[in-house]
């Protein structure tokens, strides 16, 4: 017999993805119910979501006082160095924050 779910269960269940950072697979086996269950229902009501791969060197923390420290106007170069990482680590980083204008070399805004 397949498991249902009602809404509340599945905000619920969302919930607990979000504090607990489990995977759709985790989640499954707590529940009873298969991944793409999770993957269908729950996971477009999450915040989260699992990166493959190595995690990021920078925490949500950090990118934010990089970004403080960027629009104070220290050059990508030595927030990097502040945060030993490297220069397009740092980059990438400021370019999706979203209280990040990037500026060019002339030290003026960019053009969108």
């Amino acid at each position: 017999m397949k498991k249902r779910f009602n809404d509340d269960e599945i905000l619920a269940i969302a919930r607990d993805r979000d504090e607990n950072r489990l995977t759709d697979g985790q989640l499954a086996n707590k529940y009873g119910c298969c991944k793409a269950t999770i993957h269908k229902w729950v996971l477009p009501l999450s915040n989260y979501t699992p990166r493959k791969g190595r995690p990021f060197a920078l925490s949500p923390t950090q990118v934010d006082e990089m970004a403080e420290l960027y629009n104070s106007g220290y050059s990508i170069a030595q927030c990097a160095r502040k945060f030993h990482v490297g220069n397009e680590t740092a980059r990438k980083r400021l370019v999706e924050h979203p209280d990040v204008t990037m500026r060019g070399f002339d030290g003026k805004p960019r053009r969108a």
